[in-house]
């Protein structure tokens, strides 16, 4: 059964992360979008509570499990000894890492309903465990605390844990997949997949375009959206199976363009770098197109203007894109968007 401790009128609960986890914390609702500490929490605790070590006694209980299996031909009496020997192992493995977290930040945020149903469920059985010691906040501290470990693909995928449980619903089901974007863009899609990018930084849904809410443009286009751009989906009943052939054609786009630029077309891109740009080129391997072939400081790449505009812009001075001219001008406004804005703050009065 759940936890039996009453939780208070307003459904206030106090937490103390260490500073670390908090510092992920805070980087993830604003990456997010999530202006709310309440739902932030909420969100995170209610989809990894499953899946977490913090969880001691579902881990437990699926050791066990496995154990038995292991020791299935050993004699009964001599194979729960061992078992019981090698559960009080890992139950001390868990409970270390419990302890092991730090104070560093209060953190005080409202319990939703959802949450509020799941703590006093049959599926919470965390309340006995002597690392909680039928304490609440101790149980989802240790929650936060290994969420905020995770990578930051891992981090994202629990917190959209709705959309990717749709997504994966409408590949099993071969259906269509309706996404509503936070620009309130309303897209349907055949899903190929989820993909991270190679950086393991970002995932992205992948599909084929079969409806649009404003153009009808760009049906039949590849898209790959992250999961951040994303407010709803819903799983339909419209037939969305993707064909072999098409699956092998995007799964060739990805892997030439890489997952966050599918759908822009690639285009011959000359750079020139200066010296320090070359270095820089050398040294920033995020999102960095690779060349086709260079000339002294001059560089040819294969890539999206996307990926030109995206990798360059920070070099300012050491990087200048001479082709397509569309690229150039593209950098050159942005580069005279920044400077306007400067000049008006110059001409403000101190």
């Amino acid at each position: 059964m759940g936890f039996s401790i009453s939780i208070n009128e307003e459904q206030r609960q106090h937490i103390n992360l260490s500073l670390s986890a908090w510092s992920v914390a805070d980087a993830d609702m604003l990456a997010y979008g999530v202006s709310s500490v309440s739902g932030f929490l909420n969100t995170v605790i209610l989809n990894y509570a499953e899946q977490a070590d913090a969880s001691i006694d579902k881990r437990l209980a699926e050791k066990k499990s496995e154990l038995e299996i292991l020791f299935q031909d050993v004699e009964k009496e001599a194979r729960e000894v061992v078992v019981s020997r090698l559960l009080k192992i890992r139950e001390a493995e868990l409970t270390e890492k419990v302890k092991g977290y730090t104070r560093g930040k209060a953190v005080k945020f409202r319990i939703n309903n959802e949450l509020k149903r799941y703590v006093y469920s049959a599926e919470c059985t965390e309340e006995k465990v002597s690392a909680y010691n039928g304490n609440l906040g101790k149980y989802f501290k240790a929650i936060v605390e290994e969420y905020c470990a995770l990578s930051a693909v891992k981090r994202e995928e629990i917190f959209y844990y709705n959309h990717i449980s749709n997504l994966k619903s409408a590949l099993a089901e071969g259906t269509i997949l309706r996404i509503v974007l936070n620009n309130n863009n309303v897209i349907k899609i055949k899903p190929f997949g989820i993909v991270a990018d190679i950086y393991k930084s970002h995932s992205y849904f992948v599909g084929i375009i079969t409806w649009q809410q404003k153009s009808k443009a760009f049906i039949g286009q590849h898209v790959s959206i992250r999961l951040t751009n994303i407010e709803s989906t819903r799983k339909l009943q419209e037939h969305g199976n993707l064909s072999q052939k098409e699956r092998k054609i995007i799964e060739k786009e990805i892997a030439e363009k890489g997952v966050q630029f599918m759908g822009g077309e690639q285009s011959n891109i000359i750079v020139w770098l200066s010296d320090e740009g070359i270095k820089r080129y050398n040294r920033l391997s995020y999102l960095r197109p690779v060349f086709v072939k260079k000339e002294g400081n001059i560089y040819l790449f294969k890539c999206t203007v996307e990926q030109a505009r995206f990798y360059f812009f920070r070099f300012g001075a050491d990087a200048r894109i001479i082709s397509p001219p569309e690229a150039s001008h593209l950098m050159k406004n942005a580069y005279e968007r920044a400077m306007a804005v400067y000049q008006k703050e110059q001409e403000k009065p101190l």
